[in-house]
């Protein structure tokens, strides 16, 4: 069927803003990009909250009794290392 794809997990990843401020804050000092602020931060995270986690919300709904699928939640609020290797454990997971 065109335009749709088969998926077998959704990774969603939790971050709490201040964590997030926090490294939009630290990476402006060196990217150069013009949205690298708060303002631009909090506009994107409105956006994400209203059109996002409505979809998110409803993937785990239709997850939970599926045996197929899942939402696989991963703490963004780790270090970046140990966000990399939750994804990497999870995707390792999903794959075997």
């Amino acid at each position: 069927m065109e335009g749709v794809a088969s998926i077998w997990s959704v990774l969603f990843y939790k971050c709490p803003l201040e964590v997030l401020e926090g490294r939009i804050l630290e990476r402006a000092k060196n990217s150069g990009r013009s949205d690298d602020n708060l303002e631009s931060l909090h506009k994107r995270f409105g956006t994400f909250e209203r059109e996002t986690m409505p979809i998110i919300h409803k993937l785990q709904r239709l997850a939970e009794p599926s045996p197929y699928w899942s939402v696989v939640d991963i703490a963004g609020d780790q270090s970046l290392d140990d966000v990399w290797e939750a994804t990497q454990t999870t995707l390792n997971g999903l794959i075997q």
